[in-house]
């Protein structure tokens, strides 16, 4: 399998073992796709999906804040 990086690897780092190019370039496992099929969902565009939900709840506990809002970005 090729790995695609954005700047070229250093031959004296171990190699790349995780792809996170993108999530359309793997498939999920067997185990993965039960894992997909039982999962809660919901919107979390409307505050509507557990799995967010419980993330944020979370992670405002661990800080100590009342509420938290959860961005994979720095720019989101």
């Amino acid at each position: 399998m090729t790995y695609y990086t954005p700047a070229p690897r250093n031959p004296k780092l171990p190699p790349v073992r995780i792809n996170l190019l993108s999530d359309t370039q793997t498939r999920p496992t067997r185990g993965m796709r039960e894992a997909i099929a039982r999962a809660d969902v919901g919107d979390e565009q409307i505050g509507d999906d557990p799995t967010v939900n419980l993330l944020c709840e979370r992670v405002a506990d661990l800080l100590g804040k009342e509420a938290a809002v959860f961005m994979p970005s720095g720019t989101m």
